[in-house]
């Protein structure tokens, strides 16, 4: 795909232009972050777990002026990094970038763009707003280590189970009910399938079907803790969420706990998550479990 702006041209970035390409688009890290994140980029395109299909380039002649890149998820998700710009490049051509990104992922049936920006990167989140997207949330990076995890289980009132395939379309319903007066980005309430989102769960880390904690009060689910495993013994708290009727009884402290022990006995020394920082109950809930703030994004949403 190919478009001109005046005597630039926008185009996929050729596998000789990649690594160029990825340095102007971390222009933002500091130098070690920067050369890190695009040798991890490089060895993940050419191990095959990745792929820079969507990396687009502005071209003034053979020079690289500017980038964007986009990577389609399950359920019609579009992750996008901002657009970055040479020193005197005009701000439409990242307008520019960005549209032409949007039009090439939703060819493949994207409808939502979501972008995660580091709140002091202002020219990003500029560039961002005069491409259409919206601020929607501000997300907390949490992190606990492990001595501040339980020695011994906590006592629950309610059964562990671990996830096995035959549990799928129970836990599918389990999560719709979760969401239900959710305060976590509650404006994507309805606007995803909850059998796609599982799937963006899976794919999140090293996914081990035991590591899925589903549990049960009176023979029904009515909560879950879905963990997954990172290099370097970091876990993340993917997802956890209780059914509306059980919240308030503190079952999301224990649940979480529970989570953590269990990370533990398995060789955990760190856990991250992130959360939405106007879910007040569950920031209060995660503290009290022993995380703090390590990092903070805004969300930055556009529906196509």
């Amino acid at each position: 795909m190919e478009r001109e702006n005046d005597v630039v041209q926008i185009r996929v970035a050729t596998p000789a232009q990649q690594v160029e390409a990825l340095w102007l688009l971390n222009e933002s890290l500091d130098e070690p972050l920067r050369r890190s994140e695009v040798a991890a980029v490089v060895q993940a395109v050419a191990s095959g777990e990745s792929s820079l299909d969507y990396l687009f380039v502005a071209l003034r002649g053979d020079t690289i002026v500017g980038v964007v890149y986009g990577s389609p998820l399950p359920g019609g998700v579009g992750i996008v990094k901002a657009a970055q710009l040479l020193a005197g490049e005009s701000s439409s051509l990242a307008v520019e970038l960005h549209g032409t990104l949007e039009e090439a992922l939703r060819i493949v049936d994207i409808d939502i763009l979501q972008t995660l920006v580091d709140v002091r990167w202002t020219t990003s989140i500029k560039r961002l707003g005069d491409a259409g997207f919206d601020k929607t949330a501000y997300l907390k990076y949490l992190l606990c280590e492990s001595e501040q995890f339980p020695d011994v289980a906590p006592s629950l009132p309610f059964s562990v189970q671990h996830y096995q395939e035959s549990h799928r379309e129970q836990l599918i319903r389990l999560i719709d009910r979760t969401y239900r007066e959710t305060k976590d980005f509650p404006v994507l309430n309805g606007r995803r399938d909850v059998d796609d989102v599982l799937v963006g769960y899976q794919e999140t880390g090293r996914f081990v079907p035991e590591r899925w904690l589903l549990f049960e009060e009176a023979g029904e689910l009515c909560g879950c803790v879905l963990l997954t495993e990172h290099p370097d013994k970091l876990w993340e708290l993917v997802y956890m969420g209780i059914v509306p009727e059980k919240r308030g009884k503190r079952w999301g402290v224990l649940a979480t706990r529970w989570g953590q022990w269990y990370a533990h006995q398995q060789g955990c020394r760190k856990m991250i998550l992130a959360v939405d920082a106007d879910n007040e109950p569950a920031v209060r809930m995660y503290a009290e479990s022993g995380f703090s703030e390590l990092d903070s994004r805004f969300v930055m949403l556009k529906f196509i």
